[in-house]
Parts: C-alpha cells; structure tokens; sequence
C-alpha cells in the first residue's frame, strides 16, 4: 500500500441494499499530510445526477511524535449517509503512548474491539481506534511506549 494512502472500508455486501453501512472503517497509511473526499449517493437511484450526495472530508497529518486523524461532518445532503454512523480506525504505526479524542480526552487501552471507545493492536498488527461518537471526529495519537 502507498505511504499516505486513506482507505475507507465497510463489511462486505452483495449489493448496496443489503445492510446499512452504519460502520465505516478507515485504514491509514499515515505519512506526511494525506486528504481524502468520501463521496456516497444513495446506491440506487440516479439522484446524483441532481447532485444528491454527500461529501467527507478525512485528513491525516503525521508530526514528530503524533498523528492526527480528523473527519469532518458530512457536506451535501445528509440523508445519503447512514445515521448513526460508527467509525474504526485503523492505523499501519507502532503501539502508541496514548490516543485522544478532541473534546473527549483519552481513550482507554483495550484487549481488543469491545465496542466500547478505546484502542488496541489487532492480529494484522494494526493500531486499531474506536472512538467515542463525536462530530467532527478528531483523534490525536501520540508515539512513543505505551503507558500503562
């Protein structure tokens, strides 16, 4: 995968009418500053045409010690995004000192995806992030040893 690469995942589907895509997963690369631009329609109808979408804007930027994850609330019409969205992060980086969630402090070391927020390195070696539902999501992680 490139350096810097964003990927925005979801479950996998036969069809877009299958189940809501009520998680997004966002795999990251992180590498300098990396900007992606989430277009989702509706999946079914040609309402696009008119311009019915919504656009997301997710931006990485990597500094000495830290990466920022920021994902901004959707422009356009909303009603194309699912409701109630939920998102996972999935960061290619060491284990980090701590993750925090801007207006929500630091989240919590876990064993592993309890649904709850916290973070946690998954079996593909991966930080994995789940964040506390907040809009805009902004999540700061900062290298170094993990603390306890």
């Amino acid at each position: 995968m490139r350096a810097g690469a964003i990927l925005p995942l979801g479950p996998p589907v036969q069809h877009t009418g299958e189940r809501p895509l009520d998680e997004l997963i966002l795999q990251i690369y992180p590498l300098g500053a990396s900007r992606l631009e989430l277009y989702e329609d509706d999946g079914h109808s040609n309402a696009y045409r008119g311009g019915i979408c919504g656009l997301t804007t997710i931006v990485c930027a990597t500094e000495p010690g830290r990466i920022s994850v920021r994902v901004e609330p959707p422009r356009g019409d909303r009603s194309v995004v699912p409701s109630g969205r939920r998102h996972l992060l999935r960061l290619r980086i060491e284990p980090p000192a701590a993750v925090d969630v801007e207006g929500a402090g630091p989240i919590p070391h876990t064993s592993g995806d309890t649904g709850r927020p916290g973070w946690w390195i998954d079996d593909a070696g991966f930080l994995c992030i789940r964040p506390p539902e907040v809009d805009p999501l902004g999540v700061v992680v900062t290298r170094g040893t993990p603390r306890s």
